[in-house]
């Protein structure tokens, strides 16, 4: 299975629909989505957006069933990491949890296994 990951602008919103919360389809200008392809067909997307305190907020995380834990999850955060370091290196990255569901449980894990820690709300 070959990864391709890449910034999705307007025009490719689209193929990413499954993927991206309602927030990052309607997304304004600030809105940063990555996509993530398995041999060309689209497997997930991530979106976010920069809070005005120097950090990321990730609005939206989805790696398809059917590819997770074969290293699209981690090749997807992997890009945006590289992202927000080139272009802001100080940036702090945010997730928040609205509910505790199956597909919260699976985003925790990963992100604990990534090194992650769970931390208060401010």
């Amino acid at each position: 299975m070959v990864f391709e990951t890449g910034l999705i602008d307007d025009g490719q919103v689209r193929v990413f629909r499954e993927y991206l919360a309602k927030a990052a389809l309607d997304g304004g200008e600030d809105m940063v989505r990555i996509g993530i392809l398995a041999d060309g067909a689209a497997c997930g997307a991530l979106a976010g957006h920069a809070l005005d305190e120097g950090c990321f907020m990730v609005d939206s995380f989805y790696i398809d069933p059917a590819v997770r834990r074969k290293g699209a999850g981690g090749i997807l955060w992997d890009t945006l990491l590289s992202e927000l370091e080139e272009s802001s290196p100080e940036m702090v990255v945010k997730i928040s949890f609205i509910e505790a569901d199956e597909e919260g449980e699976a985003l925790m894990e990963f992100l604990l296994s990534r090194g992650y820690q769970v931390g208060e709300v401010d």
